[in-house]
């Protein structure tokens, strides 16, 4: 069994990151089902991050390996990105943009979400959030 190091301060900013993503608040304004938010963890298992949530929520420390928590990191800086360029008092909908088609050619008309997916690498999740802080 392979033994992943963390970094001690990992735990509780896993714990928070994975409580942000699974609130309520986001998950339905960026329409994310369970599928989608283990797709933008690395595709874990519903069982890992059923876990994962409960001890978010519990307030139990979360073990999280670098890779997941730089996708969780790029997320929230995309939420912020979002929230940053969104029309003065319209922050909801600048932030449901992540999950509406974009007809930039980087997208394909796919919605940023959907290209994340998609593609599943943490490439992705650079390619969009440079989209947006060039916007």
């Amino acid at each position: 069994m392979k033994v992943v190091k963390q970094h001690p301060n990992y735990t509780e900013q896993a714990r928070v990151a994975i409580k942000w993503l699974s609130c309520e608040e986001l998950v339905e304004l960026w329409e994310l089902s369970l599928e989608d938010q283990k797709c933008l963890l690395g595709n874990v298992s519903e069982i890992q991050l059923s876990k994962w949530t409960n001890d978010a929520i519990l307030e139990r420390p979360i073990y999280l390996n670098e890779e997941k928590m730089e996708r969780l990191s790029i997320l929230l800086k995309i939420y912020k990105q979002l929230k940053m360029i969104a029309p003065s008092g319209r922050i909801k909908e600048g932030v449901r943009c992540f999950c509406k088609p974009n007809n930039n050619k980087l997208f394909s008309g796919v919605s940023p979400k959907e290209f994340i997916i998609k593609n599943g690498n943490l490439e992705s999740f650079y390619i969009v959030l440079r989209y947006l802080q060039q916007n």
